[in-house]
This record gives structure tokens, C-alpha cells and sequence, in this order.
């Protein structure tokens, strides 16, 4: 997992998956990194697993939106934070944006609102680490991830009308099926020992499953 989805950067990028079947589980994964990393918060050791406009380190907000005007006139938008500042003598810290060329009046006020937001940064030593924002605990929580990423969203409660009298006896029991994943889908064949080349067979790039098929496809 680590060689195929990892990136060397900084120990926690990942990869953005382009193998058109078979990894639908880690392209859903990474369908929602974003919400996943709008529940990280950063804590600055020494900069150099933290990137300046990417990761959540400084407010509550990622730079790069919160400053957007400013962002898009820096050419190195992947930089780490530890790539933007050297320490003076005095061991207080001098930030080094690379802002040379003309600005604008927004770039302007956004740089200046950013310098005020740097002023007495300090390093806490040692290596970069993360917590978790929507636990106490600062630990990561799948349940409340999960929660996160679906938050808002309406329950289906479909199979509660499984049974309706309205709907043929056949269908009924298809949906039955369907509900507990006794469908003879690529998936499940392929548990039972059937080599099959798992592929959805509408849309050709995701695992053929009872939930993608019927209702995500």
C-alpha cells in the first residue's frame, strides 16, 4: 500500500489512483481526502512535513483560501513551511515569501494580513504532527470521519419497504437479495474462487458491486 499510494514528499501525500478498474475502494478513499483534511490540524516542529499553503497550520482556515490572490502570484505553491523562513541570530524567525515582482492592491492587503498572522509564530521543536479537530481526544476517529463526510445527508431507508404489497413478489425478493449483498455480482464470484477481471460492466472503471451497480453507477 505504502509503495503504490505514497508519496515520498512528505510521508503523508498520497497518490491520486489513474488504473481505470480494480481500485475503486482507494479512489473513493481518496474522493473525500479533502474532507478528510479539513479535519486535520498541524502542529509546527520544524516545518518540513507541513506544506505553507496545503495543510491547515496557522488559524482556522488553509492559506491558500484564505488568501487566494496571494497564492496564485507564488510560483511555488507545494512549498513546506520550513522552505519559507531561515532563522536570524537572535533565533527569532524571518519569513522569506518571494515576493519580488509587482503586486496588486488585494495582493497587497492579503500579504500585509499575512504577515500580521505570522507575527509570533514559534516553532515547537522536533517533528510536525497532526491532530485530529473533531475529537477531544486531538485522535482520529473513522466513525466521525465517516459522520463528517456523510453529515447532511438523508437516510435511505428503502429496505423497510422491501415487502410492500404493491411491488411484484419477484422484485421484491431481488431487492432483498440486492440489500444482503447475495447477488452474484463480479465481487462475490470472485470470493468464491471464480476468476473474474472485476470491472463494472456499465461503466467500465469501477469494482462491479451490488452498491456501485445499482445505486451509485
Amino acid at each position: 500500500m505504502v509503495s503504490m499510494y505514497v508519496l515520498d514528499l512528505n510521508g503523508w501525500d498520497v497518490k491520486r489512483t489513474t488504473k481505470p478498474y480494480g481500485t475503486s475502494l482507494w479512489r473513493g478513499i481518496f474522493n473525500n481526502l479533502d474532507t478528510f483534511r479539513q479535519g486535520l490540524k498541524f502542529s509546527i516542529g520544524d516545518g518540513r512535513r507541513t506544506r505553507f499553503w496545503f495543510d491547515l497550520w496557522l488559524g482556522e482556515e488553509l492559506l491558500q483560501f484564505k488568501f487566494p490572490t496571494l497564492f496564485h502570484l507564488f510560483r511555488r505553491q507545494k512549498a513546506f513551511v520550513s522552505e519559507m523562513f531561515y532563522m536570524a541570530e537572535d533565533g527569532s524567525i524571518l519569513w522569506d515569501l518571494g515576493l519580488n515582482r509587482r503586486q496588486s492592491e488585494q495582493a497587497t492587503k492579503e500579504f500585509a494580513e499575512l504577515l500580521q498572522l505570522l507575527e509570533g509564530f514559534a516553532l515547537e521543536g522536533g517533528e510536525d504532527s497532526r491532530t485530529w479537530r473533531w475529537e477531544k481526544s486531538g485522535q482520529f476517529s473513522v466513525s466521525l470521519c465517516y459522520k463528517h463526510i456523510h453529515k447532511g445527508c438523508e437516510a435511505i431507508s428503502w429496505h423497510e419497504d422491501v415487502w410492500d404489497s404493491r411491488i411484484p413478489l419477484k422484485l421484491c425478493f431481488h431487492i432483498w437479495l440486492i440489500h444482503h449483498n447475495a447477488v452474484l455480482m463480479q465481487d462475490n464470484l470472485a470470493k468464491h474462487g471464480v476468476i473474474v477481471v472485476n470491472r463494472c460492466c456499465l461503466c467500465k472503471r469501477n469494482l462491479e458491486t451490488a452498491n456501485h451497480l445499482f445505486l451509485n453507477c
